[in-house]
């Protein structure tokens, strides 16, 4: 499962506007680097080996809204089933 991660993410140090494009543009090309781990222990362990500062982001918990558009749906199914009926034909 892809959340069941934990990544390192470096931080770009010298961010800046690429004159040509305009596009965001770094000469650090540890920004483009995510390291994934499988737990956060194994990432703290290899960041501290690594000599690499880090701050821990615990992820947020998500709040699942269940949505049922079986009465829109049905709604909608009736609406149009009464129009269609109820007009006259032509003569």
């Amino acid at each position: 499962k892809k959340f069941d991660r934990w990544v390192i993410e470096f931080i770009t140090e010298d961010p800046g506007k690429n004159p040509l494009m305009g596009w965001e543009s770094s000469s650090d090309t540890y920004s483009e680097l995510n390291l994934e781990f499988k737990s956060k222990e194994l990432a703290i362990d290899y960041a501290t080996k690594n000599n690499i500062n880090y701050e821990i982001v615990e992820p947020k918990e998500r709040k699942l809204i269940k949505k049922s558009y079986v009465l829109v749906r049905l709604h909608w199914l009736l609406t149009v089933n009464t129009s269609t009926s109820t007009a006259s034909p032509a003569q």
